[in-house]
């Protein structure tokens, strides 16, 4: 895919650096398919949008945020896009002074060759540079009703159908007039299309986040359900054990006791036997081993 441009970094929590546009669109937020991500919160999920248009070499930044994207000094507002040429410089959650340099910003550097290659030019008091928003189109502080440049409308709608009007820089005709503004309204629906889906997706996603999460912990509750109560049980059998233990203990104890008694009781009563005998063996009279 031809490279159109470079994306330099100049926010205070950006390290300098550029990055080459190539795609025919970069998205700038939180989520996994920005190009650009970010952690902080205050940023949007999807924050900003560059888009090319090929046909006509074009830039234009649509502000996805609620919290803001700024073209130089002025705030785009949320839905709206505005078109970008050579050095110009866009930043994120800019407060409205710009009593604090932005934490987010970039200068865009195209390609010779592109549509918006050259530098914007300098706006009269009176014109307003968020103008050119929406479908590319012409756009003048002189009055009159702005037109697409006469390259873009052949490419959409056949050279004959789209030639330039004698003025040259606006229509001229209703049905010309009618046709900007069906393809801007067309462009505005197609657009928040796009971000409803968005929406939903992003919904989803965080939906089956919270669903895992709840998942995971009632997994980690049962498991220390299991835990504990194995352990519960495992000191009632360790308790039965030393019960029994200290049961049997004591019934050796008075088997012994009892065994020894009777020993005792056997001893005592073969020695009365034998004394016995040895008393009535003293009263007998002794016979003379040698009678005459």
């Amino acid at each position: 895919m031809q490279k159109w441009g470079f994306l330099n970094l100049r926010g205070t929590a950006d390290e300098e650096g550029s990055i080459d546009l190539a795609e025919d669109q970069l998205l700038i937020g939180r989520t996994s398919k920005c190009k650009i991500r970010y952690a902080d919160t205050t940023v949007s999920s999807v924050h900003a949008k560059l888009s090319f248009a090929r046909e006509t070499g074009e830039v234009w930044l649509e502000d996805c945020s609620v919290n803001g994207t700024w073209l130089g000094a002025r705030r785009i507002g949320k839905g709206k896009v505005v078109r970008l040429h050579d050095g110009d410089i866009f930043s994120l959650l800019r407060s409205d002074s710009g009593s604090t340099p932005p934490q987010y910003s970039y200068s865009i550097e195209l390609l010779a060759g592109s549509g918006s290659a050259a530098p914007r030019p300098a706006p009269n008091d009176e014109e307003d540079v968020f103008s050119q928003s929406l479908p590319p189109r012409a756009y003048s502080a002189g009055g009159g009703t702005p037109r697409q440049p006469a390259a873009a409308a052949a490419t959409a709608a056949g050279a004959a159908a789209a030639s330039p009007s004698a003025a040259g820089d606006y229509y001229s005709t209703p049905e010309e007039v009618a046709a900007a503004v069906a393809a801007a309204v067309d462009a505005a629906e197609r657009a928040a299309q796009e971000r409803m889906v968005l929406a939903v997706q992003t919904a989803v996603a965080d939906a089956n986040r919270h669903s895992e999460r709840v998942r995971q912990q009632a997994v980690e509750a049962a498991a220390e359900s299991a835990t504990a109560r194995s352990t519960a049980l495992h000191a009632a059998a360790l308790s039965e054990a030393r019960r029994a233990g200290e049961a049997g203990k004591a019934e050796a104890v008075a088997a012994a006791e009892e065994a020894s008694r009777r020993a005792s009781s056997a001893a005592v009563e073969e020695a009365a036997s034998l004394a016995r005998e040895a008393a009535a063996a003293e009263q007998e009279p002794r016979r003379n081993p040698f009678p005459r």
